[in-house]
């Protein structure tokens, strides 16, 4: 299984609020070498108190065994989704108060996802090319890859270009033809430091801009976003990491709508492993072997 699936970075820019992204997301969660349990919190800003939402916990070889989802104030959980592993597939069964609902992840020999099959019975397909690159997924996306990324989104109906991206020292430059000639910019510039962190989203006519700043302040790292329309400041957020114990480690995340509107937050809680995994667990290519 290949974590993270190649090119999905560019795919998230490429497709917005696509059913695709939730899936690629959701894959994601299958595999955690570095955690053995991640906790979800969500917070009551009236009571001013945080409440647990979903824990996620993953077996020794760093495989996903099961999540668990909360009521808020509970303290128990609601329901439970456990994981079973074969070769190359994986199925997940959330128990529920009526019975189960299934979901089911399949790979082919080289570890890339090739279906994945919801709980309400959709199943999205994903092809690859010769090079194992993703070529299409069943929502009717092409790619075209060029120089070891995607260059083209291509809408599979009429063959029409949807995105167009390119890439120049620490920029990716995603252009959507479809957009020229409304008051949306066609042209949505990403740019990064020499870490590879995005550190401003800007629109061809500059009157859409975000700024991410990165820093580590008291023991703790920050990554700020603000955004702005005609340099007017539109919305905020903030992550804020810090390390609870040796094991421990907790992750706030903070969200203004607009200036004058009230901070947001919510958090989660990783909790390390407290021995290496071995090597022959996972080397990042093989196919998936529970």
């Amino acid at each position: 299984m290949r974590f993270p699936i190649k090119g999905k970075d560019i795919i998230e820019l490429s497709i917005e609020e696509c059913e695709i992204n939730a899936i690629l997301e959701s894959f994601e969660e299958l595999f955690n070498k570095e955690f053995e349990s991640i906790e979800f919190y969500s917070r009551n800003h009236i009571e001013n108190k945080d409440y647990v939402r979903k824990k996620i916990y993953y077996n020794e070889s760093g495989f996903i065994h099961r999540i668990e989802f909360y009521k808020p104030s509970s303290g128990k959980p609601n329901a439970i989704t456990y994981f079973e592993k074969s070769k190359c597939e994986i199925i997940s069964k959330k128990q529920l108060e009526y019975g189960f609902a299934e979901e089911i992840w399949k790979f082919n020999s080289n570890g890339n996802i090739i279906s994945f099959q919801s709980e309400y019975g959709s199943n999205y397909l994903f092809k690859y090319d010769e090079n194992e690159n993703l070529e299409s997924v069943s929502e009717g996306f092409k790619f075209k890859w060029k120089n070891g990324g995607i260059s083209e989104l291509i809408n599979e109906t009429d063959n029409s270009l949807i995105k167009k991206i390119s890439r120049k020292k620490q920029e990716v430059i995603v252009e959507s033809p479809s957009r020229k000639n409304k008051n949306i910019s066609g042209i949505t510039t990403y740019k990064y430091d020499d870490f590879g962190r995005l550190i401003r989203i800007e629109s061809t006519s500059g009157k859409r801009l975000t700024e991410i700043n990165y820093e580590l302040k008291n023991g703790l790292k920050l990554q700020t976003s603000i955004s702005s329309f005609n340099q007017e400041q539109t919305s905020f957020s903030r992550i804020i990491e810090k390390s609870l114990t040796e094991n421990k480690v907790e992750v706030e995340f903070q969200f203004q709508q607009s200036k004058n509107s009230p901070i947001m937050k919510s958090k989660i809680v990783q909790n390390k492993r407290k021995k290496t995994v071995p090597n022959k667990a996972y080397n990042g290519n093989q196919p998936y072997a529970g």
